[in-house]
């Protein structure tokens, strides 16, 4: 049985200090609750990261004209696809070539031109 999410949260929080060791063993053990804590780990340092509080701030902020917003937004979006279809393969040649990027208009984006350009 795996622990609850507040236990596994909890878990990251202290990182691990002050568990019990049935915990500790099996977090150790399981594959899918170490990728939970791991999660919580990352959430914690992202929301400890200045420059995100300063990006957030940035995006509520009304004095930021509307253009401006949905621009961000976009590159945002497209920024995303992209990682999602070529960020697996960009330090891959062979399955680089293998995916025929020129032929495919789903690879004709913005975002990927970004990717690509951004990890060479």
């Amino acid at each position: 049985m795996h622990p609850s999410d507040e236990e596994l949260a909890a878990y990251a929080d202290r990182d691990g200090d002050g568990q019990s060791t049935d915990l500790q063993a099996h977090i150790v053990a399981c594959e899918q609750c170490r990728n939970a804590v791991d999660a919580a780990k990352a959430f914690e340092s992202a929301l400890s990261d200045e420059d995100a509080w300063a990006y957030a701030e940035a995006l509520t902020n009304p004095s930021v004209p509307d253009e401006v917003m949905n621009a961000f937004r976009t590159r945002a979006a497209e920024d995303w696809e992209a990682t999602q279809l070529v960020g697996s393969i960009v330090g891959d040649p062979l399955a680089f070539a293998w995916r025929d990027f020129s032929s495919k208009p789903r690879y004709r984006t913005a975002g990927v031109v970004r990717k690509l350009c951004q990890d060479r």
